[in-house]
């Protein structure tokens, strides 16, 4: 009789069990999601903003928060003026290589997330491989780009 009088107890705390555990499954899910859906962002942002000939960085700047644009181009009239956008906008999104091939760095693109804001781009050609990290942020629903290292 005791068995039977626990039964429903335990019955009630499996379904308790199974329901935290689907709902983990689905918060886990959505964050899949949303990594995928950034992950094509920044792929897509690279391919059209970066790995182009004459990148149209002014354009592209919409999608960089305030102080990403701060780190890519300086302080209003704060950045020497010899030094044009496209050099900057090179500077922090492209890679070091003297000559770059943006076919082959297209071609190799690849976007990974590292933790909830940060993704790390890999830019590779002839052999050399350099990583950028670049952090997202969510604001009014879009996707902007906070910070670049």
């Amino acid at each position: 009789t005791q068995a039977k009088t626990l039964f429903p107890y335990t019955t009630l705390f499996r379904s308790q069990v199974r329901a935290q555990m689907e709902a983990q499954e689905a918060a886990v899910q959505k964050q899949n999601e949303k990594r995928k859906g950034i992950c094509s962002f920044l792929t897509s942002f690279y391919q059209k903003a970066v790995l182009v000939d004459d990148a149209d960085a002014n354009f592209y700047s919409r999608y960089l928060t305030d102080y990403c644009r701060r780190i890519v181009f300086g302080l209003p009239d704060g950045y020497d003026a010899d030094v044009d956008e496209s050099t900057m906008w090179w500077g922090a999104f492209g890679n070091t290589a003297t000559e770059p091939d943006l076919s082959q760095l297209l071609r190799n693109l690849t976007v990974v997330p590292i933790d909830d804001n940060w993704y790390k781009v890999r830019l590779s050609q002839d052999g050399e491989t350099e990583y950028r990290q670049v952090k997202v942020l969510s604001q009014d629903g879009h996707i902007l780009i906070d910070d670049i290292r």
